[in-house]
């Protein structure tokens, strides 16, 4: 009977060690599926993550010709801005010569209509005078020397009024140059 017992005792050992065998194997197996599972996942995460990175440096380089692009673009902006400013500045300096020229010829024109009015005046006052003065004298040889004094006045005014008239015109020539340079 004990023999009986060891026997049965032996033998439901065996069955659980045959079932622990098999569910020891069982639980490898499931583990070595696991494993193989989470292999193959990191396995394309790992693919997936190159792919990505081949993809952000193909858009990092675009971007880096981009940025060069742009850089080029605000140098050659900043180039033009500097040559904008230089020639606003010789346009400016430009018109204040043009201004201080348009102000002398101005004062010089002023100058000389004064002077030629007063020339104009001091012929009429000559010739008013040999006016009279023939009245009183000899009309025949004073008469012609005073007429002639008095041709020659009078083509001395007309010179003087066409002078006078081709400066008004310069000066109107000035004013519409000047009008154009601040416009």
């Amino acid at each position: 009977m004990l023999r009986r017992q060891l026997s049965e005792v032996e033998e439901k050992n065996r069955e659980r060690l045959a079932e622990e065998r098999k569910k020891h194997l069982e639980l490898v197996k499931k583990v070595e599926r696991e494993r193989r599972i989470q292999t193959e996942n990191l396995e394309l995460r790992v693919e997936q993550l190159q792919q990505e990175t081949v993809k952000l440096k193909g858009k990092a380089a675009a971007l880096k010709v981009d940025v060069a692009k742009e850089t080029e673009k605000k140098q050659d902006s900043k180039r033009k801005l500097h040559d904008t400013d230089e020639k606003i500045k010789e346009e400016r300096h430009l018109q204040s010569v043009l201004r201080q020229e348009w102000d002398k010829e101005r004062e010089d024109s002023r100058e000389e209509r004064l002077e030629d009015k007063q020339v104009i005046k001091q012929l009429e006052t000559k010739i008013q005078m040999l006016k009279v003065q023939c009245g009183g004298l000899d009309m025949k040889g004073k008469m012609v020397k005073s007429l002639n004094v008095q041709v020659e006045m009078e083509k001395e005014i007309r010179k003087l009024k066409d002078e006078n008239k081709s400066l008004l015109e310069i000066h109107t020539e000035l004013e519409l140059k000047l009008t154009q340079l601040n416009i």
